[in-house]
């Protein structure tokens, strides 16, 4: 697995989708902190830095019209059994957030790019709250620490948390 890790990037996905022509199928693009995270539509994501998952993974291999759903879903039953570990039960939230009871503990923002009518590339990019203990002006905002009452070191759970991602996304064909 090709992964690059930065302490500071803008977007993981907007990196992505500038560098994805020489970036591998099946990249990961990791930052400690985003200055500017997004989500669907115009939304911004909000992160302290070196306290949460900020990561984007490319696709540019054997895509099809179904391929955004597919990965949606390996990423959204991966994430669930992830928490699970930890005893958090999360719902998914149409169109792609992670709720633990009313309050946001993950989103994904999914970005395809077509040529024509053909599905070229394809970033998926995830913001999971890990450490983080307190949201500036977002009071359903929640992390794994605070619904646990612990701290976890991010890089070692972040490195567990790919490989079983990577290892679902490949029992699903999703990575050739």
């Amino acid at each position: 697995m090709h992964q690059e890790i930065f302490d500071v990037l803008d977007s993981t996905n907007t990196y992505a989708k500038l560098h994805m022509e020489r970036l591998p199928h099946g990249s990961v693009i990791r930052a400690r902190y985003q200055k500017a995270g997004r989500g669907q539509y115009t939304r911004t994501w909000q992160s302290t830095p070196n306290e949460n998952f900020l990561f984007s993974i490319t696709f540019k291999h054997n895509l099809t019209i179904d391929t955004p759903t597919r990965v949606e879903t390996i990423m959204i039953q991966t994430l669930q059994s992830f928490l699970l570990g930890f005893g958090v039960h999360a719902r998914h939230v149409l169109p792609n957030d992670l709720f633990v009871g009313d309050k946001k503990l993950c989103g994904m923002l999914i970005e395809a790019k077509h040529e024509g009518s053909t599905l070229a590339s394809l970033v998926v990019g995830c913001g999971l709250n890990i450490n983080q203990r307190q949201f500036t002006n977002l009071p359903d905002a929640t992390s794994l620490s605070l619904l646990t009452n612990q701290t976890y070191p991010i890089d070692t759970l972040f490195d567990a948390f790919i490989e079983q991602l990577f290892q679902n996304l490949n029992d699903q064909n999703m990575l050739k």
